[in-house]
């Protein structure tokens, strides 16, 4: 596994994290807003750090196509389950009801 594969990995991770807040951001139909954003670029990092540990220990073996679209998705499904997690929780949304 060269450093290559690896920071591809820690891409790809980062890439799945963005892209779900990204949609999240375009389904809610509001303006952009970046303090809304960076939660889940932080939540990708995260979770780019996580693939990337159990990369370098040598979990996930070969890595191929496949083990990119998994670390994608990993990304992603990080960033919706924190999110979901902390939206029942009402951390860090700043909501407010009038």
């Amino acid at each position: 596994m060269t450093e290559i594969e690896l920071l591809i990995l820690f891409l790809a991770t980062v890439l799945g994290a963005v892209t779900t807040s990204g949609l999240g951001w375009l389904d809610s139909g509001d303006a952009f807003d970046a303090r809304r954003f960076v939660p889940g670029l932080i939540r990708g990092i995260i979770a780019a750090v996580i693939v990337f540990i159990a990369s370098y220990q040598g979990f996930v073996g070969e890595i191929n196509l496949f083990t990119y679209l998994a670390a994608f998705l990993a990304g992603g499904g990080f960033d919706v389950v924190v999110n979901r997690l902390a939206g029942i929780s009402g951390i860090g949304q700043g909501k407010t009801t009038t």
